[in-house]
């Protein structure tokens, strides 16, 4: 499957052909003056792939996309998550350290905070501001990309990917499922045995996260993997528990291999 980067632009937008790339940009006229946002390049055309489908899938986890249209903005504490993310923007879309700021929360002051995310992520240090925030248990890193025209696009690439059949090709539906449950999954332990064991898998949404959680339990279904999905209105939460499956590879990512029990064992 591959997506013209061209049908997703606006009309009333400019498009510069660039060979295999295109340039993309408008011009904004307020009163006497102009107000024009920096033209980003795309690829001409974007094949939706394993590793496209799990950027995607990470994004809609830890990612939002503002009202105001003005940037889009992943978050996460994990570095490796990060670091996969920030790749990810570079190698499918050819983002440059110009085009993002990242901003660390923590609540515990490390005075090398900022210098260990730099050199992790090969971020220059003047991209940074580290801020304390009560709340954060952990350091968290919110790497915001400054293109409005950027942000417009992408979540266009995101509607189109989502609506389309992509949940019907299993190498794809599992890249989903991989990336979504590195970003909002984690894993029930039943301690009431003498031999503790994985008792289910959970994705961890908003309470409101409908769209998505149907994207979840379709996948699950094609999978053939139990769910249920439990609601919290007290703290807006919602999970869907899943049975059925084996939790394996880095850094909390989920794969669902032809499963290694019997259907009525638990996992």
């Amino acid at each position: 499957m591959k997506i013209n980067i061209s049908n997703l632009v606006p009309k009333n937008w400019a498009i510069d052909d660039l060979e295999d790339k295109i340039r993309v940009y408008y011009i904004v006229k307020r009163g006497h003056s102009y107000a024009n946002p920096k033209p980003v390049t795309f690829p001409k055309v974007i094949v939706v792939d394993e590793n496209l489908i799990e950027g995607l899938a990470f994004y809609l986890g830890d990612g939002s996309f503002q009202k105001n249209k003005h940037h889009a903005a992943f978050s996460n504490k994990d570095k490796d998550i990060c670091k996969f993310m920030w790749t990810f923007f570079q190698n499918r879309f050819g983002l440059k350290t110009d085009d993002i700021s990242c901003r660390i929360h923590y609540r515990k002051r490390n005075p090398k905070t900022i210098e260990e995310w730099s050199s992790f992520l090969g971020i220059p240090k003047t991209k940074f501001v580290a801020k304390h925030f009560e709340r954060n248990r952990c350091e968290t890193l919110t790497l915001q990309i400054n293109r409005t025209i950027f942000r417009q696009i992408y979540e266009a690439l995101t509607k189109e990917v989502v609506k389309s059949n992509v949940l019907e090709n299993k190498n794809l539906r599992r890249a989903f499922l991989r990336g979504l449950f590195a970003a909002e999954g984690s894993i029930g332990i039943a301690k009431d045995s003498p031999k503790p064991y994985i008792n289910y898998i959970c994705f961890s949404l908003s309470y409101y996260e409908d769209k998505l959680a149907k994207l979840v339990t379709e996948a699950l279904n094609l999978e053939d993997v139990k769910w249920k999905i439990v609601k919290d209105l007290a703290d807006h939460s919602a999970q869907i528990q899943t049975f059925g499956g084996v939790i394996t590879g880095s850094f909390g990512t989920v794969e669902f291999l032809n499963f290694v029990r019997e259907r009525n064992q638990n996992f």
